[in-house]
C-alpha cells in the first residue's frame, strides 16, 4: 500500500513539475496573446514569480486565467487612467505602450477600470498573492475585480507562446 501511495504522489509531482500546454481563448490578453495562441506553462514557486511574468491561475469561479502579475505580495499598487503606481512610483509597461499610444491617437483612455474604487479599499496586496492584470486593460476580468491571487491558485508562469520561449525583460 505504501509503494502505491509513493507512486500517485511521484505521478502527482512530476505531471505538477512537467510543462502543461493550453489555448488561450478570450482577448483579456491581446495585445500579447490572443484566442488560439498556444501557451506552455511551467510551475513556478513564489520567489521564482516576478514583475511583468505571465501566469495561469485558478479564478474564483473554477476558470483558469492567464494574466500578467503587476504587483507583488506587500507591494501597493494604484491604477488611474493608463498609469500605474508600485508603492508610489508609476512603473513602465512596454508590453501595452504600442496599445495605449493608439489609445491616445484616437483620444480615449485604454484603461476605463481605475483601482482601488474607493478609499476604503485596501491596496496592499496580500502575503503570498499577486495583483494580475489583464493587458487589454479595458475587457480584463482581474484582481481589479476578483482580488489578490493567492499563490495556492496559481498553476505556474507562462514560459512560451507559440513555441517560443517568453521573455519579461
Amino acid at each position: 500500500m505504501n509503494v502505491t501511495i509513493g507512486g500517485l504522489l511521484i505521478a502527482a509531482f512530476l505531471q505538477m513539475a512537467s510543462p502543461q500546454n493550453y489555448v488561450i481563448d478570450g482577448p483579456s490578453m491581446q495585445p500579447t496573446l490572443k484566442t488560439g495562441d498556444r501557451v506552455t506553462v511551467t510551475a513556478a514557486a513564489e520567489n521564482e514569480i516576478h514583475r511583468g511574468d505571465l501566469i495561469l491561475y485558478q479564478a474564483p469561479e473554477g476558470r483558469e486565467f492567464v494574466k500578467r502579475v503587476i504587483a507583488l505580495p506587500g507591494e501597493k499598487v494604484k491604477m488611474k487612467g493608463d498609469k500605474t503606481w508600485i508603492n508610489g512610483k508609476v512603473i513602465q509597461e512596454p508590453y501595452i505602450q504600442k496599445a495605449v499610444q493608439q489609445a491616445h491617437d484616437q483620444h480615449y483612455t485604454y484603461n476605463i477600470n481605475d483601482f482601488p474604487t474607493s478609499a476604503k479599499e485596501d491596496n496592499r496586496v496580500a502575503p503570498h498573492s499577486f495583483f494580475v492584470l489583464g493587458d487589454n486593460r479595458s475587457n480584463s476580468q482581474d484582481s481589479r475585480m476578483t482580488g489578490f491571487v493567492p499563490i495556492e491558485e496559481v498553476k505556474g508562469k507562462v514560459t512560451k507562446i507559440n513555441g517560443r520561449s517568453v521573455s519579461t525583460k
